[in-house]
């Protein structure tokens, strides 16, 4: 580099250059990515592949969840459709041999490879746009045909970490061929005359998705010698992320079983991948030497953060999970990790070269860092108890009951033949009072929380923002038993007010709030009650020619400790009822309600009611930082938490006293529990219009209206309840499909991003 020439500044590298956040590499966390902060203090231009939220995952660790391009809150993808070649070319999931040899393709989006999707977006986006065929370049290729004055290089990490995860040593490259891989890379950059910085490889095993014994029990509020002697445990185990969430759960729900084999690996296989990480630094540092590149022990860095934490002005940050440092998947720094590095490779400039490149202020990324306003659960650990069931294997799922396969029915000709006679009345009970049972199989209430956590105050305000945590939406349901009682009141000969008790309240089975993606929390000690003092709460008009429910209003309190949870983490969060209501006048009311009676043999009516709401929570209530739960806390009840501006609740519950109908069936779907599915919708049988009746003697007769729709649907599969499992449906448009929506009056309305249709 020539002092005072501009600087013509390239990244190449996995998920660590690239940026990657909590769950996927989008515009929340690229902005903090060491290269992007260099060159702000560099002022030197420095294009990134800036990705709408939730952007695109592909963590080492993580449950695997289908690429979605566009997703939700997504609508060109990018935040702006490239123009230029990107400066930052690094790529999630991206090995030394990927950079030589892994090339965009075609299809765009490929719905089970994040890694090749990844490529496709920020290696060949400019060249697919522009209609390019044949080979598009590689990683490399990319780097070089921008001829470079300084090219950063780090590599080798996810060679090492995806060996790790899996604790499978044999999945790392023979170090003579990662040898041969990184010649040939910096060789090529040296030959285009570009200065070459190379970042040695960071050991798993310094990170916080990796925790011994001790940092294990610590994290999850308990002795070491429980874990010994509840799971057997021995003194070199290591832990992972994931398993440290379903330890928290275990213990929180008191339901001790088996831990999958993703969740706990042996020290001494892991050694394994340690020696590969010391032999490719070795490698490194002599390439390094041979061709005279700069090259900066991030390996010793991170080494350093494990057994000294790092210290700014006023924090104090660790290495273990949930202790500021890393992001919560564990594998990757915050954005305050980011900006150390970035000055470490600054003042390494300045010093190899005599610039004078001014460093990051660290404290203020800190002081905005959602990774460092992480919290681990605080208060004493639980108390020694009697020695735990023995080990049991998760117990097996059975498929839920589903009604036997029919035809669909054919589109129906309206008739416009009028009813020779009204259908027989209602007729109310006995002294207009009934009390009856639920169905505990169809009567059920839960909650499907997104998890998000933004800075725009319109997407708080909205519970609109794309930068969604877990990998989608934290669901579980717990079904009911109990009595309703229902009291009448005539009014005329076809309708009757009504309201409904709930006695001394529903109560609830066990059940566990679940999202795909490391996060799982008790629902115990469940039920729904009346708002006490509140008079009639539950009412409504019935019409009993139709059994039709109008004016219904229903304010009702829901009880689990998941709520306890999200209570006991947020200062101030109020008890307030969930409400229901065909009232959609009624202020700060989102959401649906409906109802209606049938008529029973012994002259009561059977009950059936659903009721689902919105409720964004904002940015807390008071402290200006809302706080997600997390699965770890003792006696004390002070859960470990992340921040979660704009989270939002989705409340639903479905009452019945009526037999579910449901039959066993010798066709009984297997059903993917907590993931997250993507199908294409068939254009042909997928349409939306109305039947139109027109009465006019000229013209006369049935006629129907439909427009075919393309597009995509996403469904979430929860956890199993008893007898069911929730879902939830969201209409995607064509996938692939980034460009940038019609300007319509909506769209200037409303305050966030609009997918098309």
């Amino acid at each position: 580099m020539v002092k005072g020439k501009p600087i013509n500044l390239v990244a190449i590298g996995e998920g660590l250059t690239a940026g990657m956040g909590d769950f996927s590499l989008s515009t929340y966390s690229q902005q903090y990515s060491f290269p992007a902060l260099m060159a702000r203090q560099m002022n030197v231009p420095f294009p990134q592949p800036l990705l709408q939220p939730p952007g695109i995952g592909g963590i080492p660790g993580l449950s695997a969840v289908p690429v979605q391009l566009p997703a939700p809150y997504q609508s060109t993808v990018f935040e702006s459709l490239p123009q230029a070649p990107f400066a930052n070319l690094s790529v999630p999931g991206f090995r030394a041999a990927d950079a030589l040899h892994l090339r965009p393709k075609q299809p765009l989006v490929f719905r089970h490879d994040a890694k090749q999707t990844a490529a496709n977006l920020i290696l060949g986006a400019l060249y697919i746009v522009n209609g390019k065929s044949g080979e598009l370049p590689s990683q490399l290729d990319c780097a070089v045909s921008q001829n470079p004055d300084l090219t950063l290089v780090e590599l080798g990490y996810v060679e090492a970490l995806e060996a790790a995860v899996h604790g499978d040593p044999k999945l790392l490259p023979p170090p003579g061929s990662f040898k041969k891989d990184f010649e040939h890379i910096i060789a090529s950059l040296k030959k285009c005359g570009s200065n070459v910085l190379i970042l040695t490889i960071p050991d798993p095993l310094d990170t916080a998705n990796f925790s011994d014994l001790e940092t294990a029990a610590r994290v999850v509020k308990v002795e070491p010698s429980f874990l010994q002697a509840a799971y057997g445990f021995s003194a070199d185990t290591i832990v992972t992320a994931s398993g440290l969430i379903d330890l928290g759960n275990q213990i929180l729900s008191r339901n001790i079983s088996k831990l999958e084999a993703k969740d706990v690996l042996q020290a001494p296989l892991l050694k394994q991948v340690s020696n590969w990480v010391e032999t490719a630094n070795t490698i490194l540092a002599d390439l390094a030497e041979q061709h005279g590149c700069l090259l900066y022990d991030l390996h010793k860095l991170i080494q350093s953060v494990k057994k000294n934490g790092l210290k700014t002005k006023t924090r104090s940050l660790s290495s273990e999970f949930l202790g500021g440092f890393f992001l919560f998947n564990g594998c990757y720094p915050g954005a305050t990790g980011h900006a150390v590095l970035a000055n470490e490779l600054l003042s390494l400039l300045n010093k190899t070269y005599g610039s004078n490149f001014p460093l990051v202020d660290v404290e203020a990324i800190a002081a905005q860092d959602a990774t460092v306003a992480q919290r681990p659960a605080a208060g004493p650990n639980w108390p020694p108890i009697a020695p735990p069931p023995p080990m049991k294997p998760p117990a097996p799922v059975a498929a839920a009951a589903v009604r036997k396969a029919s035809k669909p029915a054919p589109w129906r000709t309206p008739s416009l033949a009028l009813p020779t006679a009204p259908p027989p009345a209602l007729q109310l009970p006995p002294g207009y009072v009934q009390v009856l049972p639920l169905n505990h199989d169809s009567s059920y209430f839960g909650d499907a929380l997104r998890a998000v956590h933004c800075t725009d105050p319109n997407e708080i305000k909205f519970g609109i923002c794309g930068n969604q945590l877990f990998g989608g939406l934290a669901m579980g349901d717990n079904h009911l038993d109990g009595f309703i009682r229902i009291e009448f009141k005539p009014q005329g000969a076809n309708s009757a007010t009504f309201t409904v008790s709930l006695g001394e309240g529903l109560s609830g089975t066990d059940s566990t709030l679940v999202a795909p993606q490391l996060f799982k929390l008790p629902m115990q000690q469940a039920g729904v009650s009346d708002v006490p003092g509140a008079g009639p709460d539950f009412s409504g008009t019935l019409d009993l020619t139709t059994g039709i429910v109008t004016d219904l209003n229903v304010s009702v309190m829901f009880t689990n400790t998941a709520l306890l949870a999200l209570a006991q983490v947020n200062p101030g969060f109020p008890p307030t009822p969930i409400k229901f209501s065909t009232n959609q006048e009624i202020p700060g009311q989102y959401g649906s309600a409906w109802a209606k009676f049938e008529q029973r043999d012994d002259g009561f009516l059977d009950f059936i009611f659903h009721g689902s709401a919105f409720l964004p929570l904002g940015t807390g209530f008071g402290s200006g930082l809302l706080r997600f739960p997390l699965p770890m806390a003792g006696p004390s009840l002070q859960f470990a938490s992340v921040p979660c501006n704009g989270t939002a609740l989705h409340p639903h519950l479905h009452l019945s006293t009526m037999s579910s109908g449901l039959e066993a069936s010798d066709y009984a779907p297997q059903i993917p529990l907590n993931s997250v599915e993507e199908y294409t919708v068939f254009g042909h049988n997928t349409s939306f219009g109305d039947e139109f009746h027109l009465n006019s003697p000229v013209l006369g007769g049935p006629t129907t209206g439909r427009s075919q729709l393309l597009g995509r649907i996403q469904v979430q599969f929860g956890g199993i309840c008893g007898n069911s499992v929730p879902i939830s449906i969201f209409s995607l448009g064509p996938g692939g499909f980034f460009a940038p929506g019609e300007i319509t009056p909506i769209s200037e309305l409303f305050p966030g991003r609009l997918t098309p249709g």
